[in-house]
């Protein structure tokens, strides 16, 4: 029991400027995950204060639950399943309506003064709950409009760096996410709306991921990067903690734990020989990204 209580659980890091974020799981406050910065030379602190939690119930497993940007950070209250936007020096103020709707995989369109965000509805009572893309827009609170609609389920939206393009993720029943996984690929109008959406790869697990010079997709290879905190665990939508390593493991993306490697960087990635190829043709792009003298080391590993 004593152990237990200790067991903080670290997971969702992501970086923002010069600091770096990540969600604590704490026992010891009743299972309340806290959202926790340290900037480069200062320690760290706490973000959310109680009685806030910040943890959202899409997909019942969850999902990416908060934001940062550079005038505000917004998450997912795990009480009342609605967003919240804090600004520096005020109290946390909601920004969806007090509805049973669901949020998860925040990202901004600054150029739009909206946030893109996967969204699960839970109004049609005994009904399967709908989930789509929706934008939410920052000036009103409103529960979000309608993007793209159509599949079982949504995760992982990326604009492209101009934002003209959004990319995500899909699926259908019975497939899980590691199952049967489509990537697809829309253009942004003026207007927000998207136009001309189209497939771009499908199979298991892809995970999207932007670079300035191309849109990378990425099949289930494990990846165990060393980086800015201990081991960082990447497996995409596997939702569980499998592995162990020093006693510091935060499973996330892998597109938000390569932005928390250092520049250069070593990244050590581990995958099932089949996948062998598609990581070489891929990393490479990775590594250019973080830096000339990044390098990567392959290791097989048929478990996996």
């Amino acid at each position: 029991h004593m152990l237990a209580a200790h067991a903080i659980r670290l997971s969702a890091p992501a970086l923002h400027r010069d600091t770096i974020h990540w969600c604590e799981m704490r026992p010891a406050e009743q299972g309340r995950v806290v959202l926790v910065r340290q900037a480069v030379g200062r320690a760290a602190d706490d973000v959310t204060r109680p009685p806030f939690n910040v943890r959202t119930r899409a997909h019942e497993y969850g999902g990416v639950s908060y934001l940062v940007t550079d005038d505000a950070i917004y998450f997912s209250h795990f009480p009342d399943q609605r967003l919240y936007r804090l600004r520096s020096g005020e109290e946390p103020t909601p920004i969806t309506p007090e509805l049973p709707l669901r949020y998860a995989d925040l990202i901004p369109d600054p150029r739009r003064r909206r946030l893109i965000a996967v969204r699960e509805d839970h109004t049609a009572a005994g009904k399967e709950p709908v989930h789509t893309l929706v934008s939410l827009d920052l000036e009103h609170t409103d529960g979000g409009q309608v993007l793209v609609s159509g599949h079982d389920f949504y995760a992982s939206p990326r604009l492209s760096p101009d934002g003209t393009r959004l990319a995500w993720l899909a699926w259908r029943h019975p497939n899980m996410p590691w199952d049967g996984t489509e990537l697809w690929v829309a253009d942004v109008a003026a207007d927000g709306r998207l136009a001309h959406p189209r497939l771009v790869a499908g199979g298991p697990a892809d995970l999207p991921q932007r670079s300035p010079r191309r849109l990378h997709h990425l099949f289930d290879a494990a990846a165990f990067l060393k980086g800015w905190k201990g081991y960082l665990q990447a497996d995409a939508y596997s939702g569980y903690d499998r592995n162990f390593v020093d006693g510091s493991i935060i499973e996330d993306q892998l597109a938000e734990a390569l932005s928390l490697l250092s520049q250069p960087s070593r990244v050590a990635v581990t995958i099932n020989p089949r996948d062998r190829a598609l990581a070489e043709e891929v990393l490479p792009e990775l590594l250019r990204s973080l830096g000339e003298s990044s390098h990567a080391t392959i290791r097989d590993d048929p478990s996996i």
